[in-house]
Formats: structure tokens, C-alpha cells, sequence
């Protein structure tokens, strides 16, 4: 990949190893977003996943990574909206 390239990610993010690719990614200088759809049901086990979720996207945050967390009742424009601050 190209120093300085930047990295797009679409992950629901409800398993590990993203947050070593993405360590791996940011620690070779590389600017990471991800795109997180929230795709856990409502269930104890979706809720349980779901808690797992937020965990690890507040540890790529803290990686540097940008996060956009997105519900599934949001459209993808009000997803990015509410990342940028920006109206519509």
C-alpha cells in the first residue's frame, strides 16, 4: 500500500482481529476510517455481541482510527452527517 494512503474499512466490527488490523494499518501511517453497520439483533446474545461492539470501536477510536457507527434505522447520510457535524 502507498505511505500515506488512506484506508477505508466496512465492518460490523463483532470480532477481534479488525483492532489488530487496524493497529497494524495506523502504525504503519496509515489514516484509517470504518464504517461500522450495527447489524446485532435484539436478542440477549445480539445485546451481549452488541456490548462486545462498542468496546472495540472505542478501542479503534483510541487507536486513531475515525468510526462511523452506523445504526441500522440511519440512513447512511445521517450516519455521516452526525460524524461531520455537517447539515444536510
Amino acid at each position: 500500500m502507498p505511505t500515506g494512503a488512506q484506508v477505508i474499512l466496512c465492518s460490523p466490527v463483532t470480532d477481534a482481529p479488525i483492532t489488530d488490523l487496524v493497529e497494524s494499518l495506523r502504525a504503519d501511517g496509515h489514516a484509517v476510517t470504518i464504517l461500522s453497520p450495527a447489524t446485532t439483533p435484539a436478542t440477549i446474545g445480539g445485546r451481549i455481541t452488541g456490548m462486545q461492539r462498542a468496546v472495540r470501536l472505542e478501542s479503534l477510536r483510541l487507536l486513531g482510527a475515525t468510526v462511523i457507527d452506523w445504526e441500522s434505522e440511519d440512513s447512511l447520510r445521517d450516519a455521516l452527517t452526525r460524524l461531520t457535524g455537517m447539515g444536510r
